[in-house]
């Protein structure tokens, strides 16, 4: 979604990812991986949604585990884009208990951070990460393009709103009220 946003301004050409990751992901993303010897020619690193930086629920061995786990795929490789200008876009923060450092580093490097929602920037404030420009935005999962077709049991929790979701009956088109989001789970069509 972020490479298709970026690209939308800058042409499909220019966009790429930074690293290698998981080939199916890759496929599924559509964009090419830079090569090594591009990486030092990159003009802006963008860091676009997920929850890169918050740490494994469970026990501390996971956690520690998850933390390396965190920095081998979204840290360790930043020096080979070290006079890259930086940002990330709807990226979730939080919770990190131990290793903030390299966090706050990449953070600090930023010029530009929109994390996507209020937990987030809570986080980002009690850590103390600094940047020059820190903001929230929406997730950007809220950002997807509505596919047509047809659609059943979708719920969408938003921060403040009653645990109420409103539901159509796709056959006979009505809306009703009053459905708890849990009890959609089971129907909703993958």
């Amino acid at each position: 979604l972020i490479c298709d946003m970026l690209a939308e301004h800058v042409g499909r050409q220019t966009v790429a990812l930074a690293m290698p990751g998981q080939p199916d992901e890759q496929a599924a993303i559509g964009y090419p991986v830079l090569a090594p010897e591009q990486r030092g020619e990159v003009d802006l690193l963008v860091y676009g949604g997920g929850g890169y930086f918050s740490q494994h629920a469970g026990n501390l061995l996971r956690t520690v585990r998850a933390t390396r786990r965190r920095n081998r795929r979204h840290l360790d490789w930043l020096p080979q884009f070290a006079g890259s200008r930086k940002a990330m876009i709807g990226v979730g923060v939080g919770p990190i208990s131990f290793h903030r450092a390299p966090v706050r580093k990449l953070f600090s490097a930023c010029e530009t951070v929109l994390v996507r929602d209020a937990e987030s920037m809570a986080f980002c404030k009690d850590y103390g990460f600094r940047t020059r420009d820190l903001r929230q935005c929406v997730d950007l999962a809220l950002s997807l393009p509505v596919v047509p077709g047809p659609r059943s049991g979708v719920a969408i929790h938003l921060p403040g709103m009653s645990p109420e979701v409103v539901e159509t009956d796709h056959e006979s088109g009505q809306e009703r009220r009053g459905c708890g989001a849990v009890d959609l789970i089971p129907r909703i069509e993958v």
